[in-house]
């Protein structure tokens, strides 16, 4: 049966922080993993200044689809890939929080820029 997760990215608010540069997703669960997801919606995404709480309206809100559950997730990664060859924006990613079909909420604290070509991997943030 097919599950959809809930993800929010949050990029930092200061200048330059954002990028026009493509991002993918994996989830990572105690039961498998996810295909590799665009995030990308119509317009702009990764807006520089993304605050939830005083700008709830920049906060980019996607949907990663499953064939199955994929149980508790306990990883991230994130892949960027420059759209133009020529130049490449770097991004800084403030936060990542996953919601799945169950209602259960996963935060992964990232708090760095990605730069060029760059794959990087997440860690949810509980302590246990």
């Amino acid at each position: 049966m097919a599950t959809t997760y809930k993800v929010q990215v949050v990029t930092g608010n200061f200048i330059r922080s954002g990028t026009f540069d493509s991002i993918f997703i994996t989830l990572v669960g105690t039961e498998g993993e996810s295909p590799k997801t665009p995030l990308d919606n119509w317009g702009v995404d990764f807006y520089p200044g993304a605050d939830p709480l005083v700008f709830p309206w920049q906060v980019s809100d996607y949907e990663v689809s499953c064939e199955h559950d994929l149980g508790e997730i306990v990883l991230l990664r994130l892949y960027k890939v420059s759209k133009l060859k020529l130049i490449s924006t770097n991004w800084y990613c403030s936060f990542v929080t996953v919601t799945s079909p169950k209602g259960e909420t996963y935060h992964f604290p990232c708090y760095q820029w990605m730069e060029g070509h760059q794959n990087l991997e997440l860690r949810e943030g509980r302590g246990k």
